[in-house]
């Protein structure tokens, strides 16, 4: 038996704001749309900067305009 190699890479979720989401505040968005993870770990992101609005860091309180890049960016792995 021998040792799994398993490579890290980063994938970044784009998508653009939807009609229902103008004028929300993107971590309210996030936390109800994206159920993958808790409302904390959305903020942590923001902050971090690799949840970010036209590939720009914003604040947690930021409101969604029309046709804003959503860009998620997130460390995976994959076995080989």
């Amino acid at each position: 038996m021998g040792l799994r190699k398993v490579y890290p890479y980063y994938f970044t979720f784009t998508t653009f704001t939807k009609g229902r989401w103008v004028g929300e505040q993107i971590l309210d968005v996030f936390a109800r749309e994206f159920r993958a993870h808790p409302a904390e770990e959305y903020e942590r992101c923001i902050k971090a900067g690799t949840l970010t609005v036209n590939y720009e860091k914003v604040p947690t309180d930021y409101r969604l305009k029309h046709n804003d890049l959503l860009a998620n960016v997130v460390h995976r792995f994959y076995e080989e």
